[in-house]
């Protein structure tokens, strides 16, 4: 969609593994590693209820125009937009002014540049090398993995994850698996039409029995208090600089009383589980 090489796609392995819930001593997030102010820039929101520096679609699609950005700024040149997707576009424009070169490798020469810069380049031109032909370098009897099948829908604001689960037909844990973006145990509140990843096996049907549920006026609808209340705790916590521990475990407890009333007074969400449920843990307050 950005024109851009799908080389790139290694990066993220070079970057994280993969891995979205990576996180570096500079305090990058997520597959694409992205920094705190860096993901604001590119539109990667991160709250007290989501970090979208861990969702693999909206990171991708931000690591696609950030790395765009820096492929223009450096007139094509991929080695250097790769050098500053890692040391800042500033860094490497300072090389390039302090040794009169725009090769990558002459500027790695230099004492300039930090070393996991100079191995930069080189550790991305590896992996592509060994994912084109494994078998080249010895990588052999590898057990790929199946590529990740999902569905995305809209859910209502603050939809309890519990719900959108049971609605697909599986479990808390698997949701959760499948956004890694959300900290907390529902949708952020206040977030009209949040777009949630879900199995392929639910089908447009969930979207429609939440719209359905919302209507109703019964579990998303109080969900949704219990979240707006508990952002409001950590907001006044926060403002006031009282001890947040006490706060969230005020917030935990309001919501587990919630959601296990829920579970009891819904034929459609027996309260069998409800004790699990409403671990606080699992509603992702620390206590």
């Amino acid at each position: 969609e950005k024109g851009l090489p799908q080389d790139l796609a290694y990066l993220a392995m070079v970057e994280s593994g993969f891995n979205t819930r990576a996180y570096s001593w500079a305090h990058a997030v997520g597959p694409w590693q992205f920094i705190d102010s860096t993901g604001h820039l590119f539109g990667l929101k991160d709250d007290w209820w989501r970090d979208e520096r861990r969702d693999v679609v909206k990171s991708t699609e931000a690591a696609a125009r950030f790395l765009k950005e820096l492929h223009d700024q450096f007139d094509g040149n991929w080695y250097l937009a790769l050098a500053s997707y890692n040391a800042g576009a500033g860094k490497i424009s300072q090389a390039v002014r302090k040794y009169h070169s725009e090769d990558f490798w002459e500027l790695s020469r230099g004492k300039f540049l930090q070393q996991e810069t100079k191995n930069y380049v080189p550790k991305l031109l590896a992996a592509l090398l060994i994912a084109k032909q494994p078998k080249k370098y010895g990588f052999t009897n590898l057990d790929y993995a199946p590529p990740l099948e999902f569905d995305t829908v809209e859910v209502p604001t603050a939809t309890d994850l519990d719900v959108v689960a049971k609605m697909c037909g599986t479990d808390y844990e698997e949701i959760k698996t499948l956004n890694p973006e959300l900290k907390r145990w529902c949708t952020p509140p206040g977030v009209k039409n949040f777009i949630s990843t879900i199995l392929p096996s639910c089908g447009a049907t969930t979207s429609s029995r939440l719209e359905t549920s919302r209507a109703a006026g019964s579990l998303l609808a109080r969900s949704e208090r219990v979240a707006s209340f508990s952002c409001r705790l950590w907001a006044i916590s926060l403002r006031r600089a009282l001890c947040s521990p006490m706060i969230c475990s005020s917030a935990a407890a309001i919501a587990c009383f919630e959601r296990a009333i829920l579970a009891s007074s819904s034929p459609r969400f027996p309260a069998s589980s409800a004790a699990e449920r409403c671990s606080s843990r699992r509603c992702g307050l620390r206590s």
